[in-house]
């Protein structure tokens, strides 16, 4: 299966942050990063008032990997929490964001 993985942090060093979230997905069992985008600096979108200020660095990363949607998922979340990433404020700051945006199973022409 492959997926694109969105990454986003706003807390602490940010380069150092992405260079461990994409370390890590690597080294989830089965799963191999096949492309990463370059990094976006971007602005807060609907986040508290407080929290208006902050820097997000973004990026996306397309994997293949033998593990299921769920475990997956799981999986993300734990390098998450890791992290140090506590979900207690909806869009608050985050040391790493990990969302998978894309699923698919069927061969891409592009994939040989």
């Amino acid at each position: 299966m492959r997926a694109v993985i969105a990454l986003g942090t706003n807390l602490g060093d940010l380069e150092a942050a992405l260079d461990a979230a994409l370390a890590a997905i690597a080294a989830l069992p089965g799963t191999a990063l096949l492309k990463v985008s370059r990094r976006y600096d971007t602005t807060p979108q609907d986040v508290p008032p407080q929290f208006a200020d902050l820097r997000f660095l973004n990026a996306a990363a397309l994997i293949r990997t033998d593990l299921p949607p769920r475990a997956l998922l799981a999986a993300l979340n734990a390098i998450e929490a890791r992290a140090g990433r506590v979900r207690t404020l909806r869009n608050g700051p985050r040391p790493i964001d990990l969302d998978i945006c894309l699923l698919y199973t069927s061969p891409s022409p592009r994939d040989g």
